[in-house]
């Protein structure tokens, strides 16, 4: 909870093992944010042709993701209401609540 994470290379800028909540992880080539149940107020980017800026593998709720590089900007089951600069939103689940 309100924390903020920053790597170089390849590696996660932050991540939260259970939940993480108004945090921000950035990083160049891996995942900035990596909240593996769920993100609430989260923000996460890098430059990736591959990973996403932000990641969780449950519910994403008004977070904010960007990916410099052609990669996605945010990767998640389910998204509410959370929008990306560059990248698009892979919602895995096909549920985009309220997201553009």
């Amino acid at each position: 909870m309100n924390s903020e994470g920053e790597t170089r290379g390849s590696g996660t800028g932050l991540y939260a093992g259970y939940s993480a909540t108004n945090c921000v992880g950035r990083t160049h080539d891996g995942i900035g944010l990596y909240a593996v149940n769920t993100g609430s107020g989260c923000f996460g980017d890098n430059d990736s042709s591959m990973k996403p800026g932000l990641k969780s593998d449950g519910v994403l709720s008004t977070c904010t993701a960007q990916n410099f590089g052609t990669g996605p900007a945010m990767s998640t089951c389910i998204a509410i209401g959370c929008v990306t600069f560059g990248g698009p939103i892979n919602a895995s689940c096909s549920k985009q609540l309220g997201t553009p």
